[in-house]
This record gives C-alpha cells, sequence and structure tokens, in this order.
C-alpha cells in the first residue's frame, strides 16, 4: 500500500498534477505526532502493568459468558481507541486477547477469529473523539467541529456498532 501510495505521488508530480510543496503541505505534522505518541503511551501502559490489569478486569467483569468476553474486548479496545490511536490501541490490546500464554483467546478458550475481529472494529470504528482514528484528526479542524461533536453523534454510533459487531462475530465465529 506505502509502495502504490509513493508511485502514485510520484506519477502525480512527475505529470504536473501535484507540485512539491503542494505535497509537502498535505502533510499535518501535529496528525503525526499523535500518532507516534500513541505509541509510546501503548508501550508505557504495558511497562507500568496497567494493560494486565485490564486484560483481568475484562475477564472478571464479562467472563459471565463468550459473548461476554467479546464486549469486553470491544469495550476496552473502543475505549483505549479513544484516547490514543487506533493503531496503538491494537498495539496494547493485541498480547492481552492473543497472548498464547496469558490472553484472553487462550485462557478463557475463545474463538481467535471472533476475538481478533471484534479488536480489530473496535479500534478502526472509532467515532467517539478526534483522537481515535486520523481520518477523525484530518477533518477535525477544518470542519470546524467541537470534541462535543465527536462525542454526541460518534458514541451512539459507536454503541450500535459494538451490538451489531459483537453479535456477528459471535454467531459467525462460534467457540468450541
Amino acid at each position: 500500500l506505502l509502495t502504490t501510495a509513493l508511485i502514485a505521488m510520484f506519477l502525480l508530480i512527475l505529470t504536473g498534477c501535484m507540485t512539491w510543496n503542494n505535497a509537502a503541505g498535505s502533510i499535518s505534522l501535529p496528525v503525526l505526532l499523535t500518532i507516534a505518541c500513541s505509541f509510546g503511551v501503548s508501550e508505557a501502559l504495558q511497562a507500568s502493568g496497567a494493560a494486565q490489569q485490564l486484560a483481568d478486569f475484562i475477564v472478571d467483569v464479562f467472563s459471565f459468558s463468550r459473548i461476554g468476553l467479546l464486549f469486553g474486548i470491544y469495550i476496552g479496545t473502543a475505549l483505549l481507541s479513544a484516547v490514543i490511536t487506533n493503531n496503538a490501541a491494537v498495539a496494547l490490546m493485541f498480547p492481552i486477547v492473543a497472548d498464547p500464554v496469558t490472553g484472553i483467546i487462550y485462557t478463557q478458550k475463545l474463538n481467535p477469529y471472533a476475538a481478533l475481529y471484534t479488536m480489530m472494529l473496535a479500534a478502526s470504528a472509532s467515532f467517539s473523539t478526534p483522537i481515535g482514528y486520523q481520518t477523525n484528526l484530518m477533518v477535525h479542524g477544518p470542519g470546524g467541529y467541537t470534541f462535543n461533536d465527536w462525542v454526541i453523534f460518534g458514541v451512539p454510533l459507536q454503541l450500535l456498532l459494538c451490538v451489531v459487531s459483537v453479535v456477528l462475530a459471535f454467531y459467525v465465529f462460534p467457540s468450541p
């Protein structure tokens, strides 16, 4: 994907459709810094033990059923994705969900496809804040949105997607 994007950019510049100044001006430094800093926050949460506490919390609260664990994975990932980027949220949640020794998939005998699908959707469909997804950050300023706009319109959409995606994952990828 990166290679194709770079080829397209160079073709646009070579054909005169875009200048070097246009290309450089389209890079948003605050967006790049937010994404980069999120990986540091993810690493700090792992090093401090907060990630393990999150895993224990998900299992303690949501282990009433397998679908409950999927809701826990979704909610945990979505909450992280609301404050750090989706990539950093997955970087933090993946070992919690899929570690061969301590991961929720293995300790609770959960279908890996269902758990990872749920985690993927929760991270990539972050509508509740402008921080969670790069596109949200890109349109936040130019669109004139406020933080409350994201909460008012994003939280109900996030809740709807939570129910739909978890229920689908549960039935499409049943656990043994």
